[in-house]
């Protein structure tokens, strides 16, 4: 579409085309197609939109749309309004498979017993760093990676030039660096990201409800990578550009050192990059300053393969779109787990309490002077045992001993018994509850992972 505009002196008119682009994410992408176009001949204004996924040019003359086109394919990007659906069956084949594949893995690490100590949570958090390192792989050859990768560029050119005689060896240094620098920063910063969120220590309605629109943006950051729905694909949430435009705008690093070279590289974790600032809200909500330093360290290994390829070491990453799709579908899964998580959390998963048929009050129930003691430890696996049967009609103390930290059985939500908290470490939490009318009372943790039920029977 071509609107003429007043002009702005001779006499001549300025005219104002719109176009539309596809593949447009975040702010990275919108300040990579803006100067593609500033620099086509006649252009004197862009303006830039991933959400709207339009770019509107102003030029006097008006610019060529030809040459408008071939700046904007130059830039990674094409003309044209995201579809809502893919229509490629080769990429709907792979995502198929990959889903089959993820899901009979999932059988697999749930048949295994890993109840034995901490391991279970141990080899949870280790699956979670491990994916985020393949979500960095994916990022990494991503067009979200490419203002990093222009950065690494200058660095590299930058000290090139202020030393002329270096070898290949010396010349390389500068991007290894860049990558140290990057990675540390992240496992840094992300760990700031975890004690800030661990700090506020949000009631677990509230930790829920985040749990839950986690999901909802690494569902998204996971439909992004599969490409199964390019229009959805630009729906992510963004940092404002004016947030990191002391980064984004600049050109070259004011400095040839190592030093510098590295602490630009802890810097671009503030760069607007759509699938890092997914990772750094999934990173927000562990309220862990260990496994949020850990997520984000991954991600940052994860896309040093990618960097350091457009960086010009070479093709030390795939640019499979398999590859990436399959990661897509591993983003997903862990979206939809913790989604039934939080829905869990919530109650709105839990079926209404019915009557259930049992001879008798469970083992670690006890009862003396009218009154039961239900018995139970919280550990890096859950609550032990899970399922309790108790009398109705009984006044119950419902005694928890707290052993394991960093977990998310330590938020127990019970609203069903009245009981939503914290518990205390390395102690015995004391709830009382009132009696109970026959039925299935159900509990979890926080994040919806660590079911339980107290199941109230009639005493005979």
């Amino acid at each position: 579409m071509t609107k003429p505009a007043e002009g702005r002196g001779h006499g001549v008119a300025t005219v104002t085309v719109e176009l539309p682009v596809t593949g447009m994410t975040c702010a990275a992408c919108e300040k990579r197609v803006g100067r593609a176009l500033s620099k086509v001949p006649g252009v004197t204004d862009v303006s830039v939109s991933a959400t709207r996924g339009q770019a509107r040019v102003s030029g006097s003359p008006p610019p060529q749309r030809e040459a408008l086109e071939r700046a904007v394919r130059k830039a990674g990007y094409h003309l044209g309004r995201p579809a809502w659906v893919l229509r490629d069956p080769r990429a709907w084949l792979t995502v198929a498979v990959a889903a089959v594949a993820v899901w009979i893995l999932v059988l697999l690490v749930l048949s295994v017993d890993l109840s034995a100590g901490s391991v279970g949570a141990d080899a949870e958090k280790l699956a979670v760093v491990a994916v985020m390192v393949l979500v960095g792989l994916a990022a990494g050859v991503s067009t979200c990676m490419a203002l990093v990768g222009g950065l690494i560029l200058a660095v590299s050119a930058q000290y090139a030039s202020s030393h002329p005689a270096a070898t290949a060896t010396q010349r390389l240094a500068p991007q290894w660096a860049f990558q140290a620098g990057r990675i540390a920063g992240f496992a840094v910063l992300g760990a700031a990201l975890g004690a800030v969120g661990s700090a506020f220590s949000l009631p677990p309605v509230a930790l829920a409800v985040l749990v839950i629109a986690v999901a909802l943006v690494m569902t998204l950051l996971g439909l992004r990578l599969t490409g199964l729905s390019p229009r959805l694909a630009g729906w992510s949430p963004t940092l404002p550009g004016s947030f990191s435009h002391f980064l984004t705008g600049q050109t070259k690093p004011r400095g040839s050192g190592h030093w510098r070279a590295a602490g630009l590289g802890a810097a671009t974790f503030i760069l607007p990059c759509g699938i890092t600032q997914s990772v750094q809200v999934y990173a927000l909500a562990t309220g862990s300053p260990l496994m949020s330093g850990a997520i984000m360290g991954a991600f940052a290994i994860g896309t040093a393969p990618g960097l350091l390829a457009l960086g010009g070491l070479g093709t030390l990453a795939t640019k499979s779109q398999g590859f990436v799709r399959v990661t897509g579908v591993l983003v997903i899964g862990m979206a939809m787990v913790s989604m039934v998580g939080g829905l869990r959390s919530l109650g709105l998963t839990t079926p209404s309490s019915e009557p259930v048929a049992a001879a008798q009050i469970s083992d670690n129930v006890t009862v003396a002077n009218g009154v039961q003691t239900v018995r139970m430890s919280q550990t890096s696996r859950g609550y032990v045992p899970a399922q309790s049967v108790v009398y109705s009609g009984l006044p119950t103390k419902w005694a928890i001993d707290a052993k394991s930290p960093f977990t998310c059985s330590e938020a127990l939500r019970a609203p069903d018994l009245g009981v939503s908290t914290y518990l205390e470490r390395d102690r015995v939490n004391v709830f009382d509850i009132a009696p109970l009318e026959p039925g299935v009372y159900s509990f979890n943790c926080v994040m919806g992972m660590y079911p339980g039920e107290f199941i109230a029977i009639e005493r005979q």
